[in-house]
């Protein structure tokens, strides 16, 4: 049982915003003001600023396999304001962090039954996770905004689902934070994948308009992917790093195991099993069945 007075609300509140101050000191004592890997690549656009000649293909300019529109206004807005202090786009991606959180927690609020207490048990669990210190290097390298943004923008489509704006409203910010989502990391296109079974299932739940607005979503909503599609895929080349789309379909299992892999990793239990070799086929083993049996199981 959770304790549902108002001291113990308040300890369980306490108790879930540990996570996120626990990692803003981690991140004030350890972050420099020195760019890392691909951020030297913004040299670039910062020159073309200098001299007025950055244009909007420049934004647009893949980056491996990720077209960055969005996180290169970030990168080039608070460059410009702050000198290029690279340390202001960590402070962005902890932000984007907390706005994630508070998402979950609202989510909690719509979705979740029994009393509050339960909630900030949860949202406290989900903290452990969003916070993670495990994920150390994307916390103090700024460029991986390109992998907060999706996450916010999933998350905050989510609350604007099961908000009480009018239906009209819900479609049009989804598509616009949908866009966003998918100009920032090759991953954000999923948003539109993700969104659309609840938007669907939300639309019209009742009268006689249910059929109309529900074909109406099809089409509006299955217009505007096809369009950001469409954007993303126009001059698009394969980084010769990255293996064939295809191969997903010929080898399913190892697909299905990178997947649950990939799930598993956040866990951090590689590092703790097999400090001397934590990538070794028996670490991603463990990795894969945490995957399977966490998120994936769910």
């Amino acid at each position: 049982m959770m304790p549902e007075s108002k001291l113990g609300q308040s300890l369980l509140l306490g108790l879930a915003v540990i996570p996120a101050c626990l990692l803003g000191a981690f991140i004030q004592n350890y972050w420099v003001d020195v760019p890392q890997w691909d951020q030297w690549e913004y040299v670039t656009f910062f020159k073309k600023l200098s001299v007025g000649t950055l244009t909007l293909s420049d934004l647009f300019w893949q980056q491996a396999e990720h077209r960055q529109f969005f996180p290169n206004l970030i990168f080039v807005g608070l460059g410009w304001l702050t000198r290029w202090d690279v340390r202001y786009e960590v402070v962005v991606s902890f932000l984007l962090a907390c706005l994630v959180s508070f998402n979950v927690y609202r989510l909690g609020e719509r979705t979740l039954g029994g009393g509050r207490a339960r909630r900030l048990f949860i949202w406290f669990l989900a903290n452990l996770l969003i916070f993670s210190p495990v994920q150390r290097e994307n916390w103090l390298l700024g460029v991986q905004i390109v992998y907060f943004l999706p996450v916010a923008c999933v998350t905050t489509c989510l609350v604007i689902a099961y908000s009480e704006l009018r239906a009209l409203s819900k479609l049009l910010s989804c598509m616009c934070l949908a866009t966003i989502s998918t100009f920032s990391a090759a991953n954000g296109i999923v948003c539109w994948l993700i969104l659309f079974p609840l938007l669907y299932l939300l639309a019209a739940p009742n009268g006689q308009g249910k059929g109309s607005n529900r074909q109406s979503l099809i089409l509006i909503w299955g217009g505007g992917f096809l369009v950001s599609a469409a954007l993303y895929l126009n001059g698009y080349q394969k980084p010769a790093s990255q293996p064939d789309v295809a191969s997903i379909l010929i080898h399913p299992l190892k697909a299905l195991g990178y997947f649950c892999t990939l799930l598993g990793n956040p866990l951090g239990v590689l590092s703790l099993i097999f400090p001397q070799d934590p990538y070794s086929r028996r670490a991603m083993i463990i990795c894969a069945a945490a995957g399977y049996t966490g998120p994936a199981g769910k």
